[in-house]
């Protein structure tokens, strides 16, 4: 698999993620995770970011583009609700959907390498991106 810029930055983002849930878990006393709204806040900036350097492809229709989308769009609506209601069920949701879309688009983008001679596949209407 060859990694791109984008894979190695929302990799580093994903990492930043996982940092924000253990300091969670394991109640640091940072300054920025005090409650369950901040830290949803922080996840959901992990999430913007990862989501614009990732970009989607709004043509392609396969299971993996758009289940990434849909599962986007569920943490979205979560953290907006976990911004207004204070709750470790919303932080927990919020991370669980944000590493399943990373995966999905590792996943993806594994799948696009692997093709012969950089061919665009024959799902994709336009050339690859990445």
């Amino acid at each position: 698999m060859k990694l791109s810029w984008r894979d190695i930055a929302t990799a580093a983002l994903f990492v930043l993620g996982v940092a924000v849930v253990f300091a969670k878990i394991y109640s640091f006393s940072w300054v920025i995770l005090d409650s369950w709204r901040s830290s949803v806040a922080v996840l959901a900036v992990i999430g913007l970011a990862m989501l614009a350097i990732n970009g989607f492809n709004l043509a392609d229709r396969s299971w993996r583009n758009v289940s990434e989308m849909t599962i986007s769009i569920v943490a979205g609506i979560l953290a907006v609700i976990g911004l207004i209601i204070s709750s470790p069920f919303i932080f927990y949701s919020v991370a669980i959907l944000t590493g399943v879309a990373w995966v999905i688009s590792v996943a993806s983008h594994a799948r696009h390498s692997m093709n012969p001679d950089d061919q665009t596949p024959s799902w994709h209407h336009r050339p690859i991106a990445h």
